[in-house]
């Protein structure tokens, strides 16, 4: 977002805020430093660390407080973004995902099969995109980089051994079988129950 806007970029990171009143104070601080910036995306990633339902978490609440002072503050300039990203849009305090704070809630889930298939051709250009992409439910780019690292190490050690160096498909499928796919089946329907109930585009 930032590159497309020409726009500066600055992440904060809820686990240097601390928590509590001192989390409080730290974030106010930070967005206080950012508020000189012109034309400036902020995102906050682990959302949920700093936003938590302060039913559910109620030492979250002078966090979640400094921050629904502050999104109308942003909101209010032309030239502010905040982008926000968790896991688990259930866990955010209701109050944030009222319409009025954010603007869109946009659900973004595990790749597809075809995407599977993009990203098959980007980390493992020597293997079949439409095969990998069918044995790779709940991958994530994560995962395929860490499929081509095995699938590399895999050839190393042959090649140590004097033989073929090139990654094979065997290579490929030997890899996909050892790593766990980052989304499970029960991650996967949790994400579209909340998509469901939360999403606004």
């Amino acid at each position: 977002i930032a590159s497309r806007l020409s726009w500066a970029f600055v992440e904060l990171h809820p686990s240097l805020l601390g928590q509590g009143v001192d989390g409080a104070r730290a974030l106010r601080d930070s967005l206080a430093e950012l508020g000189g910036v012109d034309r400036l995306v902020t995102f906050i990633d682990e959302a949920d660390e700093i936003a938590s339902d302060r039913a559910e978490r109620p030492d979250s609440q002078p966090l979640v407080n400094e921050l629904l002072k502050a999104v109308p503050i942003f909101k209010s300039r032309p030239d502010r973004l905040v982008v926000m990203a968790t896991n688990s849009i259930a866990a955010i305090d209701p109050a944030l995902l009222r319409p009025g704070r954010f603007d869109l809630i946009i659900p973004v889930g595990a790749p597809d099969e075809r995407e599977r298939a993009e990203l098959a051709a980007e980390f493992l250009p020597s293997g079949d995109p439409g095969d990998i992409a069918g044995r790779t439910p709940g991958f994530t780019p994560a995962d395929f980089a860490l499929v081509a690292q095995r699938a590399a190490q895999l050839a190393f050690d042959r090649a140590l051994d004097g033989q073929e160096a090139a990654v094979t498909d065997a290579d490929i499928v030997a890899a996909v079988a050892r790593t766990r796919p980052s989304v499970s089946v029960e991650s996967a329907t949790n994400f579209a129950r909340e998509a469901d109930r939360f999403s606004r585009l």
